[in-house]
């Protein structure tokens, strides 16, 4: 008895030292008439701690979310399309498994900054106080609503160079638009994929 007492002791504190305080961030993807036909509805979950980003979709056609409610470790059950992100070497890793039979890897990226121009600095949007403004990236105009007390570069399709977090964005080229639906503040432990 004893013994089993000290391995589940140890083992939740061995979880609970590599856990981190983060967020899990669960975005609406608001579907337009025009793109219905290419775009399911989906649910992008972002998961970040002070390390490591992961983000998810949950779409019409999956029907489910890979992860259970209460879950506190991510990043072992990805997926093709999911992507990380590592804070202190800034690289974006893209999960890429198609076709299906090849075996998935991580593509990795090295993202850069986006000149974000404020066109609003003080707003209060889900009682957080926040900046209004837009970018030009890769020929799209992208409008987006940040967290000024979340500063980190990230939303609902991972990496996305702002100065803060994403609260909703609006990808003008392609009618795309998301916003935050839950936050959720926790301790999360990620995990990148261990792929042979």
């Amino acid at each position: 008895f004893f013994m089993k007492l000290f391995f589940t002791l140890l083992i939740f504190f061995i979880h609970q030292a590599n856990a981190q305080s983060g967020f899990k961030v669960v975005y609406d993807k608001i579907v337009n008439e025009s793109n219905k036909q290419w775009m399911p509805k989906r649910n992008n979950v972002l998961v970040f701690n002070d390390s490591l980003a992961h983000v998810y979709l949950v779409t019409e056609v999956s029907g489910r979310d890979p992860y259970k409610k209460n879950d506190t470790v991510f990043g072992q059950r990805s997926r093709h399309h999911d992507l990380f992100y590592v804070f202190g070497t800034n690289e974006k890793l893209n999960h890429v498994a198609f076709p299906h039979y090849r075996k998935p890897l991580l593509v990795v990226d090295t993202p850069s900054l986006n000149n974000f121009i404020i066109q609003n600095d003080n707003i209060l949007y889900q009682n957080m106080n926040c900046q209004e403004g837009y970018m030009i990236e890769k020929g799209d105009t992208v409008f987006a609503i940040i967290s000024k007390d979340i500063k980190v570069p990230l939303g609902p399709t991972g990496y996305t160079g702002l100065p803060g977090l994403a609260l909703e964005i609006y990808y003008s080229k392609y009618n795309l638009y998301f916003r935050v639906k839950t936050i959720e503040k926790a301790n999360y432990i990620i995990q990148i994929p261990d792929f042979p």
